[in-house]
């Protein structure tokens, strides 16, 4: 099933930052011309269901979900993502092979890709990331964390898509 939902303005004030983390709110992130889109990709409707609600708060996010993998691909044609996070251990159709399929695939081959997943050996992450995974969380991993790494892969990408003098000014600060 597809679902799609634009999230709206930010609500957290500036004061409430974590660890030197700045999360985009209205104020604070310039706006870019397109969203950052995510696409979900997770047989369990209630993780999906879980990460958008834990995203609602940030400005300029649209979240797009997907719990069949086997239409992950097609999803991912239609709604052009900034950033893929998706799971490993699904049925019909695991991560590693979507994640095959991926950078097989001439629309999606750049996109950034990060694994959400309750592996969390090293085994799993090497295998993860000499498919072409761009990053790899396990699963119940710290809200502003997963925020944060969602965000930095897809202002990249979309950065990169605008050519290698693009500037970066507009990524989020880490300090």
């Amino acid at each position: 099933m597809l679902s799609r939902r634009t999230i709206g303005p930010a609500t957290v004030p500036p004061e409430e930052y974590h660890s030197g983390v700045q999360v985009p709110t209205e104020r604070t992130e310039p706006r870019l011309k397109e969203p950052i889109r995510i696409l979900m990709v997770d047989d369990s409707r209630s993780i999906c269901l879980a990460v958008r609600e834990l995203l609602s708060d940030l400005a300029n996010v649209e979240f797009v979900s997907c719990n069949d993998p086997t239409r992950a691909l097609e999803t991912a044609r239609a709604c052009r993502p900034s950033v893929i996070l998706q799971d490993v251990d699904m049925p019909n159709l695991n991560g590693y092979d979507l994640l095959r399929t991926y950078r097989k695939t001439l629309e999606t081959k750049r996109i950034p890709v990060i694994m959400h997943t309750a592996r969390g050996d090293s085994e799993d992450k090497a295998k993860a990331f000499s498919l072409g995974a761009s990053d790899y969380l396990v699963k119940h991993e710290d809200s502003l964390e997963l925020k944060a790494r969602l965000l930095y892969h897809g202002q990249r990408y979309q950065a990169q898509k605008k050519g290698p003098a693009a500037p970066r000014d507009h990524l989020v600060p880490t300090t």
